[in-house]
Order: structure tokens, then C-alpha cells, then sequence
């Protein structure tokens, strides 16, 4: 049996894996997409918590994010997002009918 060095180890797979441009590509993140945002703020005063919710359109896909456009502006959201473990805001690729499409 060989004992390996620590430094001479195969690095251990990472708990946190970040999200890459193409794991979200591959969950259906392109230009045109529809994507939800939701922001949760829980206050420890108040029982439950709120969220806010907004729908956008993807604009851009770049190397670390993605550009959408939102109701009212422009932002640019980190792939990490789309995982949901985020805390207080996470993002969503929309797969069906948007919130406005189901009314």
C-alpha cells in the first residue's frame, strides 16, 4: 500500500462546485430565455419571510454571468445563482409559460 503526501493527492471534489457557462447551457440558459429571480428577505422579528419575485428576458451570456433585462432595468447575474443554494436570492430558467402567459 503507498501513502501519498498530502500535495501528491487528486484533489477532493468540491462541496460547493461553482456553476460553469456550460452546466447552465446545458439546463437550458441561452439569449431569449426567460428566467425568474426570486429575492427573499427573513426578518428574525417576523414570522416567515417575504419574497419578491421578477421575470426578465436573457440578453447576453458572458464567461462568469449572464445580462438580463428586468421589468424596470438591467442586471447581471452569477451562474452560482442558478444553483438555489444561494442565500436570500436565487434565479430560475423559465421551462414553460412565464406568470403573465398563465393568467
Amino acid at each position: 500500500m503507498v501513502i501519498r503526501s498530502e500535495e501528491a493527492k487528486p484533489p477532493k471534489p468540491s462541496s460547493v462546485d461553482n456553476m460553469t457557462r456550460a452546466r447552465a447551457e446545458r439546463i437550458g440558459l441561452k439569449v431569449g430565455a426567460k428566467v425568474r429571480q426570486y429575492i427573499s428577505n427573513s426578518n428574525t422579528e417576523e414570522k416567515g419571510s417575504k419574497c419578491t419575485i421578477r421575470e426578465g428576458t436573457v440578453l447576453e451570456v458572458c464567461n462568469h454571468g449572464f445580462l438580463t433585462q428586468l421589468p424596470t432595468h438591467r442586471t447581471f447575474f452569477r451562474y452560482n445563482l442558478l444553483r438555489g443554494r444561494e442565500m436570500g436570492e436565487r434565479v430560475e430558467i423559465l421551462k414553460g409559460r412565464s406568470r403573465e402567459q398563465m393568467k
